[in-house]
């Protein structure tokens, strides 16, 4: 195991203070009852990443911002569209929050999907899912695939579909696109998988290094997340719960992967882009030093963050200028 004195010499100072910010807040919220979140409930767990809100930054302004109502045929799930011109929008970018499906909401991202809109000129779909451990899987997967379907039917047209998603999020938008891929549709054009929570391996060499809890997500917090989301280990073999158990990635959309350096899940990240290659799916792996995980929806406050955005933006445009369509 990498030497604590080793590790932070290697952090950013930017996400140093952040993190000091961040613990601060929570140390304020929680006073004397400091319970870390993976010994306390899921509900007082939301109310503590509550707090977090306002260390996000406020994002830039758009033209039009649209809470809307997804029906589907198990819930009623919130979403917010980012719009970003009357004109032509350059494709329709559905979005999936963090949180390890038991925590996280649209607030969270807000700041990030306006910048991710105003950066990538697409119209973006902020979308929720329903939370374990009242939801446990494979709800928020189910919740995932029907979002983009309801998305490609009422608001794509025939401008491009791409879903993304960070941390739990870039795990659902990996099971979105599998989910479309054996149903045949709808066609995505790119996924986007930011820091994704793709494996239920504990014992990585990411998870030993970086899972203390020093860069905020730890180990057991992980393994708590787990634990209510999918609580078998017949879950756990599922590929729509853990997608680096699918057996075949082979016809996928291009995908970009954006991992953190700092980051438990950093090896799990790795290990899907390099599936992803050898089935001969168009995979870009970009790896930020210095910055934990989480740090894209900080993309307000930590220039890496915003380097992150742009530079999958940048990338965006080019996968969609090649227009690679799936194969039938």
């Amino acid at each position: 195991m990498t030497d604590m004195t080793d590790m932070q010499m290697t952090l950013h100072p930017q996400a140093a203070a952040l993190i000091a910010e961040v613990t601060e807040r929570l140390s304020l919220f929680t006073g004397s009852d400091a319970t870390p979140i993976a010994a306390t409930s899921p509900a007082r767990a939301r109310e503590q990443m509550a707090v977090l809100r306002e260390t996000l930054g406020k994002g830039p302004s758009v033209p039009e911002v649209r809470d809307l109502t997804i029906p589907t045929a198990d819930a009623d799930l919130p979403a917010r569209l980012y719009r970003v011109a009357a004109t032509r929008p350059a494709g329709l970018w559905v979005w999936f929050h963090g949180g390890g499906c038991v925590i996280g909401d649209l607030e969270e991202q807000d700041a990030v999907c306006r910048l991710m809109a105003q950066l990538s000129g697409c119209d973006v779909l902020n979308a929720s899912y329903r939370l374990a451990p009242e939801h446990p899987f494979p709800a928020a997967a189910m919740d995932a695939y029907r979002v983009v379907e309801w998305a490609a039917e009422e608001l794509a047209e025939d401008l491009p579909l791409i879903v993304g998603g960070e941390s739990a999020g870039g795990g659902l938008a990996a099971a979105a696109a599998l989910q479309a891929k054996a149903a045949g549709g709808p066609r995505i054009a790119a996924q986007v998988l930011v820091h994704p929570m793709l494996g239920a391996d504990f014992d990585t060499d990411s998870y030993l290094r970086y899972g203390g809890g020093e860069y905020l997500l730890g180990r057991e917090l992980m393994m708590w997340f787990w634990d209510h989301y999918a609580p078998q280990e017949s879950m756990r073999a599922d590929p729509l719960a853990v997608p680096l158990c699918a057996a075949d990635l082979s016809g996928l959309p291009p995908a970009t992967v954006v991992l953190a350096e700092l980051d438990p899940l950093r090896d799990e990240g790795e290990a899907y882009a390099q599936r992803l290659a050898e089935a001969g799916v168009d995979v870009d792996v970009r790896t930020y030093e210095g910055v934990m995980h989480g740090f894209w929806c900080w993309a307000n406050r930590l220039d890496s963050g915003r380097e992150a955005v742009a530079e999958v933006c940048a990338r965006l445009h080019e996968t969609l200028d090649r227009n690679v369509a799936l194969p039938a």
